[in-house]
């Protein structure tokens, strides 16, 4: 997820006010169906629950890159909704988050990072710890991931809308520019390609307001 997000903040808001989750679940005989209903609960919005459920996986195949996977991603969408609640913005557009946020982008960073390890081709991986650490101020790291799953898949759209967005934010445009052209080569029929298109126009132009007015909606 990225930092112009106003549309999809309200959709994990919604999310989250799902039935609740009973305390204790009955144990499960594989690993595959802890990930399965960690999963679910994570579509529902019970992050913390699913979080749970994949680290019950973990526990049944330490080997398993996808697991760690999908806990990297339930820490990442709980630290996301706990910055949306305060402050209606996308995680990284907050230069301060909050010390519960950070501790759960940390450790969406060390899980996607543990997933690599496992698994050095897991390109979504990259990509998702580069939105982690694009949360957390860490551009420079944000950037090399973009790249490193850009170099194992070339048609990695959602790198390339990533990457876009972070070098606007550091100032690079022309470069912007170019990767959010890319990702609207890649996806032609992208249900966002008018508002990417008109992002791209103000870049252009150098009359983009700040992220937080700019009501966008990209994909997750």
């Amino acid at each position: 997820m990225t930092w112009l997000l106003l549309i999809i903040l309200v959709a994990l808001l919604v999310a989250s006010c799902g039935s609740p989750v009973a305390t204790t679940l009955p144990a499960l005989e594989d690993a595959q169906a802890y990930v399965q209903r960690g999963n679910s609960l994570s579509e529902e919005g019970h992050y913390l629950e699913a979080i749970d459920q994949f680290s019950a996986g973990i526990e049944l195949e330490p080997d398993n890159a996808e697991p760690y996977f999908l806990r990297g991603r339930a820490h990442y969408d709980y630290a996301s909704r706990v910055i949306a609640e305060a402050t209606g913005q996308g995680p990284e557009n907050v230069p301060f988050p909050s010390e519960e946020a950070v501790q759960h982008l940390e450790r969406a960073v060390a899980d996607y990072t543990r997933a690599i390890d496992l698994d050095p081709q897991y390109v979504k991986a990259y990509n998702n710890r580069g939105n982690a650490y694009a949360a957390l101020g860490e551009e420079e790291s944000a950037l090399d991931d973009y790249d490193m799953g850009l170099r194992l898949d070339p048609n990695l759209a959602l790198a390339y809308f990533n990457r876009g967005l972070l070098r606007y934010r550091i100032g690079d445009i022309e470069q912007a520019v170019a990767d959010l052209e890319t990702y609207l080569e890649l996806v032609p029929d992208a249900e966002d390609r008018a508002q990417v298109q008109d992002f791209i126009g103000q870049l252009r132009e150098g009359g983009v307001r700040p992220p937080e007015d700019y009501d966008y909606s990209p994909p997750k």
